[in-house]
């Protein structure tokens, strides 16, 4: 699980010690660091991250009148699909939403199994 913290909740003996810097030095470069952290968006009060790195570039794209991956969608529960450069795209056979959780796979013996959401899972659906 990942917790977003904000940049100025971390405490400072533990932002020195992950740059690798003593208390000194941390001190000396504080006002350049925070100077570089950028300012919420006025209108979501979300935190503005930097461009993402083009590694991360959308590699999905859902299908024209399909929700987002994590949204349900009755046309594609249980669906398994493999995409270029051996990615697997598996969806909730319950909800239709993305599966993370897999029941049943073997994919060197060419068996997808069965994938549901986390909701599903706990639900006692995964069978």
């Amino acid at each position: 699980m990942r917790i977003r913290v904000e940049p100025r909740d971390v405490p400072l003996e533990a932002a020195a010690r992950r740059l690798g810097l003593n208390q000194d030095e941390f001190d000396a470069r504080y006002d350049n660091l925070i100077a570089r952290v950028p300012a919420p968006d006025p209108d979501t009060g979300n935190s503005r991250e930097a461009e993402p790195s083009p590694r991360f570039a959308r590699c999905i794209i859902p299908v024209e009148g399909e929700p987002c991956l994590e949204m349900p969608c009755a046309s594609r529960r249980g669906r398994v699909e493999s995409r270029p450069v051996g990615l697997l795209l598996h969806f909730c056979a319950k909800c239709g939403a993305w599966g993370a959780f897999g029941y049943a796979v073997n994919l060197r013996a060419g068996r997808p199994g069965r994938w549901y959401c986390a909701e599903c899972r706990t639900q006692g659906t995964a069978q």
